[in-house]
């Protein structure tokens, strides 16, 4: 009986600490609104380092305005965002996107 558990539960113990070493990612990136394509649920954003990102939006993403509530339609080319983001394999996807305009 214990050559049978024991192998059971190093297995275990290793998928818990594998899981734990490949955390989901989540940051945020800043930079000025390079296009929208409200359509496709894309955004482009040039970041402050130069660097052209495009996002898709999360089925959840929050879009807000100076603190309103806003969709992606309502953004404009030039808007300065910060995007709350995660990865999916290749993708980027927009969590959040803040848009200040004051």
């Amino acid at each position: 009986m214990f050559r049978i558990v024991k192998p059971c539960v190093m297995v275990l113990a290793a998928a818990i600490l594998m899981s734990l070493a490949v955390p989901a990612w989540a940051g945020d990136m800043q930079g000025k609104i390079k296009d929208v394509y409200p359509d496709q649920s894309q955004l482009v954003v040039e970041t402050s380092q130069g660097q052209t990102v495009t996002f898709l939006m999360d089925e959840d993403a929050q879009v807000t305005i100076d603190g309103t509530q806003a969709t992606l339609e309502d953004l404009r080319i030039g808007d300065r965002v910060t995007v709350l983001d995660r990865r999916s394999g290749d993708l980027w996807m927009a969590i959040a996107v803040l848009c200040q305009r004051k």
